[in-house]
């Protein structure tokens, strides 16, 4: 008996916009996703040998990707903050005073919103609240 086989090829478009404002990444997304997701789903495709697919990752997402890169290499080559309150204080930076630590604690919790499926679960109105209201106020009117 002869079957019939649908060749299939998988097409991955990988974007963020841009969460650097002012000097300042306000989401964890691009660098969490960055050090998790996009490795998780090479792994997936070289696990099956006749897997193809096509991973595309915007020009944007690359930009941001590199700046990372620069900011991480700054921080632990000199110990510079790099403007990511996580990653800063992974690098041991923590901070002093009372504004500082009330931001960490928020990446935290943006970085926690992340990890646990909030993007499946419908948006309220608290929620969306309460993001936008941790941005900074010169940040709050642009697209995020």
């Amino acid at each position: 008996m002869h079957q019939n086989k649908l060749n299939v090829v998988l097409c991955w478009h990988m974007h963020q916009p841009q969460y650097r404002c002012n000097d300042i990444y306000t989401r964890p997304w691009t660098w969490l996703h960055a050090i998790k997701d996009y490795s998780d789903m090479a792994a997936h495709i070289e696990a099956v040998p006749d897997a193809r697919a096509v991973v595309n990752f915007s020009p944007h997402l690359m930009v941001q990707i590199e700046d990372y890169s620069r900011l991480i290499k700054r921080l632990l080559e000199s110990g510079e903050p790099g403007g990511d309150h996580i990653l800063d204080a992974l690098g041991g930076l923590l901070p002093e005073g009372d504004a500082e630590k009330e931001a960490l604690v928020r990446s935290c919790l943006r970085a926690h919103d992340v990890n646990s499926g909030s993007a499946l679960r419908p948006m309220t109105i608290s929620a969306t609240w309460r993001n936008r209201r941790w941005q900074p106020a010169a940040c709050r009117n642009r697209a995020m």
